[in-house]
């Protein structure tokens, strides 16, 4: 199996916080601290 390396704008819009956010789901407090970081970084990378 090989790695397929992309560029993160290939990727549809929420994919990072849908990601950070199921990854981290075992800890709540994660989410609430974190959340809105994670939000604001996917809705800036993607624009570029």
């Amino acid at each position: 199996m090989e790695l397929e390396f992309r560029e993160i704008s290939q990727f549809k819009r929420g994919i990072l916080f849908e990601l950070l956010t199921d990854a981290y789901s075992f800890d709540v407090q994660c989410q609430q601290h974190w959340g809105k970081d994670w939000q604001e970084f996917d809705d800036f990378s993607l624009i570029i």
